[in-house]
């Protein structure tokens, strides 16, 4: 399974994956669709102890924030769905030529100890 991290808002997004998945063969994705990082509030956050309350103070971490909340749901799908092998894509990744191959070599020479790779 593959995931597509993205907010319901980015429809010009969702297209370019579309046609860059549909180009390079791959269907078996799903998008997941988080927060806006525009409807992220910090303080919020910081009463609820989420975030430290010294190291976030402004506004500048709202987006990096409703990006981690959306990988944490992907996550929580992969779990759920007890699927075993999964790729997690943002909406404006970039597949560099021989992606594929070079993706399956990658995937064939792995160590048989492997759980995450980043």
């Amino acid at each position: 399974m593959c995931y597509v991290i993205t907010a319901p808002h980015l429809v010009e997004r969702h297209e370019y994956i579309k046609n860059l998945f549909k180009l390079n063969n791959i269907s078996n994705y799903k998008f997941i669709y988080g927060p806006n990082g525009n409807d992220i509030n910090i303080d919020d956050l910081k009463k609820k102890k989420l975030i430290h309350k010294k190291k976030l103070n402004n506004n500048i971490f709202k987006f990096p924030i409703a990006t981690f909340l959306t990988h944490k749901i992907a996550w929580e799908d992969m779990i759920l769905n007890k699927y075993k092998l999964c790729a997690f894509f943002e909406d404006d990744v970039v597949f560099f030529d021989n992606f594929k191959s070079d993706l399956k070599k990658f995937m064939n020479n792995l160590p048989s100890y492997w759980s995450v790779l980043n």
